[in-house]
């Protein structure tokens, strides 16, 4: 039986438990995330935590707390998105998918073998169409939503997308993104939020172009913001794959510095984000 919020707690709160738990955050662990995608609080006698606005009898969308002490909570509870490395124990789990750590450092060179597969791939989009110069910017979108609309169309296509209405709302209104202009058109859209200890590349939207994926991602990692925050510390969170292996296969050439799993207590996959992020 849920409770009509007697404590007064805000989705905030949550997070703010979850910080001092010393819990490695997940990919949607963000005040922005939980802010668009609109998770409200829920308390039951026994526990307390975050479920979705129209499913409020639900799973949790994360583990919750006990309402005692403020505890890691309930083993008999449903949640979908766990812990990474999930340092609770909790029964009846299953995989849910990966979350890839990186050092945004690490790309400013591209040096050694082990960056050969993705320096490769990652040069061939500016190299065919001559996007080292004028033709070409990249740069914050601060309130812009110039371009934004024709290119989510373009992205769009006919993919099965995980949280459509969410990925629009950040595309159009995001705090954080970065835009690619060629000749005047929008081709590609970077966009990235922040929680204590990550920042969580959410999107990377484009046109289509064979390896404009790789060259987008390679402008994010090197963006001045994205690197000052490495040198204090702040790694990025580049989420996971959600079952498409040729995604994986994509981030594994980024060369991670961890790879975390994620785990879950529902059975029931979340629609794949292919090629999303």
């Amino acid at each position: 039986m849920t409770t009509q919020n007697p404590t007064q707690k805000s989705p905030l709160d949550y997070l703010k438990a979850i910080e001092e738990s010393q819990a490695i955050p997940n990919f949607w662990m963000s005040e922005e995330y939980i802010t668009r995608k609109g998770l409200i609080i829920k308390e039951t006698p026994r526990v307390w935590g975050l479920v979705e606005a129209d499913d409020p009898d639900g799973p949790w969308f994360f583990p919750p707390f006990y309402c005692v002490n403020n505890a890691p909570g309930d083993l008999s509870t449903k949640w979908w998105a766990g812990i990474p490395g999930d340092i609770w124990e909790h029964n009846g789990e299953s995989f849910l998918d990966y979350q890839f750590i990186y050092d945004p450092r690490n790309f400013k060179t591209l040096e050694g073998h082990h960056w050969r597969a993705f320096r490769r791939e990652a040069i061939k989009w500016p190299d065919s169409h001559g996007a080292y110069g004028k033709d070409y910017t990249y740069g914050c979108m601060f309130d812009s939503q110039e371009g934004v609309g024709d290119l989510l169309l373009k992205w769009a296509g006919d993919r099965e997308v995980f949280d459509v209405e969410v990925m629009i709302d950040y595309a159009l209104h995001g705090a954080c993104r970065w835009g690619l202009w060629y000749h005047g058109e929008l081709v590609g859209l970077n966009v990235a939020d922040t929680n204590w200890r990550f920042v969580n590349f959410r999107y990377c939207l484009d046109i289509g172009d064979e390896n404009l994926q790789h060259y987008l991602r390679l402008l994010f990692y090197r963006s001045p913001m994205i690197l000052n925050l490495a040198e204090k510390g702040v790694m990025v969170n580049d989420g996971g794959c959600l079952g498409d292996g040729g995604l994986e296969t994509f981030k594994l050439r980024m060369n991670p510095i961890r790879q975390y799993e994620i785990p879950t207590t529902v059975s029931e996959r979340k629609p794949n984000a292919k090629s999303q992020s």
